[in-house]
C-alpha cells in the first residue's frame, strides 16, 4: 500500500528556500585596508606582531601599492607608520583619497609633516608613554657604558659633542638617537673611541612592541569608526 501526502507547494518552495539559504556560506564583512611595510620587511614591524593588525586590518604593503596604485589608491584608509615608513608627502596624501588616519609607531614624530596631513583632513596618532620602561632601561646600561649621561637626538648639538669629546671635555658619550638615522659613514662621532653609538633601539624589547602595535590598532580603529582616537597629536599652532 503506497500512502501519498500531498504536500502544499507553498510550503515546499519555502522549505527549498530555507535549504538554500542555509547551505550559503555567510558573507564577511571586508576589513579596512592600510598602507604599510610588510610585516617582516627590513624597517618594518616584525612578523611575530603581524596577527594583532591583520585582525582588523587588510595590509597593503609598500612594493604592492607602488606597482599598482590604481588598484589600492581608493582603498588605503589609514597608513601605518613604523621607523618612519612610508614616507608621508603631499604626492602620496593626494594619491589616497579615503585616507583617515596615519598611525606612528613611536613617540616621536619629526618625520611626519603634521601641519601637511592635517590639511587633508587626516587625523595623526602616536604611541606616547609605552616605551618609558625600554627606554629606561637602556638608559642605565648606556650610562654605565659610558660612564656619563645619555644624550639623544636634536637634545644636543652633535658638532659641539664632537668637540667635547674629542678635547676631553667630556670623557664618554653613549647615543640611541642621532640625526639623522642613521648617521652617514664618514660622520665624525663614528670616527670616535669615546662615543658609543646605538641604532635607536631603545624600545625594541617585545613587550613594549606588543603594545605599541596594540595601541597603534586601537587608534587606528577608532578614528575609522568616528570616535576620538587615544593618542591624537595636532599641528602646532
Amino acid at each position: 500500500m503506497t500512502l501519498l501526502i500531498r504536500v502544499p507547494f507553498t510550503l515546499l518552495r519555502r522549505s527549498q528556500r530555507w535549504s538554500t539559504t542555509a547551505a550559503r556560506p555567510y558573507s564577511v564583512m571586508e576589513k579596512p585596508h592600510i598602507l604599510a611595510l610588510q610585516p617582516g620587511d627590513k624597517s618594518g614591524i616584525h612578523s611575530a606582531f603581524a596577527p594583532i593588525i591583520e585582525k582588523h586590518f587588510t595590509i597593503i604593503s609598500n612594493d604592492e601599492f607602488t606597482k599598482d596604485k590604481q588598484r589600492w589608491a581608493d582603498k588605503v584608509q589609514a597608513v601605518f607608520v613604523w621607523c618612519a615608513v612610508p614616507k608621508l608627502n603631499r604626492d602620496l596624501l593626494q594619491a589616497l583619497p579615503n585616507l583617515k588616519a596615519v598611525i606612528n609607531g613611536g613617540v616621536g614624530v619629526d618625520h611626519l609633516d603634521i601641519p601637511l596631513i592635517s590639511s587633508f583632513g587626516v587625523k595623526v596618532t602616536s604611541t606616547p608613554n609605552l616605551v618609558n620602561n625600554a627606554t629606561a632601561d637602556l638608559g642605565m646600561t648606556l650610562l654605565l657604558a659610558s660612564a656619563r649621561k645619555v644624550i639623544q637626538g636634536l637634545v644636543v648639538d652633535q658638532d659641539a659633542l664632537f668637540e667635547a669629546l674629542s678635547t676631553g671635555l667630556i670623557h664618554a658619550a653613549a647615543l640611541d638617537v642621532t640625526y639623522p638615522e642613521p648617521l652617514p659613514r664618514d660622520h665624525p662621532l663614528l670616527k670616535l673611541d669615546n662615543v658609543l653609538i646605538l641604532p635607536h633601539m631603545g624600545s625594541h624589547t617585545y613587550q613594549t612592541t606588543q603594545v605599541m602595535v596594540e595601541r597603534m590598532v586601537a587608534n587606528a580603529l577608532a578614528i575609522l569608526n568616528g570616535q576620538p582616537p587615544l593618542d591624537e597629536v595636532k599641528a602646532s599652532k
